[in-house]
């Protein structure tokens, strides 16, 4: 699983970077979408094979906070940095400048406008993470106050060009599932099926009232939570799979690399409404690939270098702007993603694994109180 989840970091970073690449694989909405299956997955595992007590809720959202903000606030205060510094240079390549500006413009050139409730859900959103997603839904007015727009990239001043680790909106919808995922992934299959059905209701009525675009179809919580589910769905076939006769050693594999090749693949198979027959082979292919790789320790390093680098990747990719117009496009290139992954592999061997002992001691000491006296 874990070279799929570097492949859909690959892709997003593609997605962003297409004018420098000219490459583009899943695109930047369905790999995020497939992360968010990837991730409904895990936390199906987690919460039905670690966490399964009634009372380990809180050290379930303990060590998912340990997991996500310690890189987070790295890359927020990288990003601090780095935006200011460009905020002062005049001197720019605009071959290599792509479709994302400087949030620390936004606040030289209007931070003095800003209405206190902005200042408020900027430093929030900033700092937490949370209500990232909701800032694609508002734009900023010329009294500083946020307003409600169902097409925030035509707004003006846009909210979402305040945030420094732009990309982070997925987080944001991560961390809100987190909150209700141990009060839903332990149900009924029925029930799921009902959540999802609902949901894919509700896509139809938003896109038939004209709300199909950005952010709407793939940034709207509401919507997003059917992705996750649907990763719930895979770890049922995933516990299926042992006590599967049909399923050989050669079955195994091959099935196992549909997600991989599809994934790789998806450029020539594209056509109308491809997005969600991926989304279904995606989620039903899963399981099968996990089962395989689960203790292959190369594949686990590769996937954890996945969310440093989806993290990283955009102000990397604005640095671009800033070197010499002599550098051929393909050296830029090759540099950029050698720096993302060069980067993401310190953040993961200084920050990750450090917080990964501390996570570790944390559901121990849990397990530890919750043995059953003798």
């Amino acid at each position: 699983m874990g070279t799929l989840r570097f492949i859909l970091a690959i892709s997003v970073i593609m997605a962003h970077s297409v004018g420098l690449t000219k490459v583009n694989i899943l695109g930047g909405p369905l790999a995020v979408k497939a992360f968010f299956i990837i991730s409904g997955f895990y936390m199906a595992l987690i919460l039905n094979e670690k966490y399964t007590t009634p009372d380990s809720y809180g050290v379930f959202i303990k060590n998912r906070a340990l997991r996500l903000f310690p890189i987070y606030f790295a890359v927020l205060v990288i990003s601090f940095f780095a935006f200011y510094l460009a905020s002062q240079l005049k001197q720019t390549n605009p071959d290599f400048y792509l479709f994302f500006g400087n949030p620390m413009d936004s606040y030289i050139q209007h931070g003095s406008e800003l209405h206190v409730s902005s200042w408020i859900f900027f430093i929030i959103s900033n700092l937490t993470i949370f209500l990232q997603d909701v800032a694609m839904f508002f734009g900023v007015d010329a009294e500083g106050i946020l307003y409600f727009t169902t097409r925030y990239k035509t707004e003006p001043l846009p909210a979402f060009s305040f945030l420094l680790v732009p990309q982070a909106w997925s987080i944001s919808i991560e961390l809100m599932f987190y909150l209700i995922a141990p009060f839903i992934l332990r149900r009924s299959m029925a029930l799921l099926i009902s959540i999802i059905v609902l949901c894919f209701a509700f896509r139809i009525i938003l896109y038939q009232s004209g709300l199909s675009h950005d952010p709407w179809n793939y940034r709207f919580f509401p919507l997003e939570i059917s992705y996750f589910l649907l990763g719930s769905i895979s770890y049922r076939i995933y516990r299926y799979i042992p006590s599967a006769t049909w399923i050989t050693p050669v079955r195994l594999k091959i099935l196992a690399s549909v997600p991989l090749l599809y994934s790789i693949g998806y450029p020539v198979l594209r056509f109308q409404g491809s997005e969600y027959v991926y989304a279904c082979v995606f989620f039903l292919s899963i399981p099968f690939l996990f089962y395989l790789t689960k203790n292959w320790k190369w594949d686990t390093y590769i996937g954890e270098l996945s969310y440093p680098m989806y993290l990283t990747h955009i102000v990397l990719l604005f640095g671009l702007k800033y070197i010499s117009p002599d550098v051929s496009p393909v050296w830029a290139a090759i540099g950029y993603f050698a720096s993302v992954i060069g980067l993401s592999m310190l953040l993961n061997e200084v920050i990750s694994k450090g917080v990964e002992r501390i996570r570790k001691r944390s559901f121990e000491r849990f397990k530890a109180l919750n043995q059953p006296s003798v």
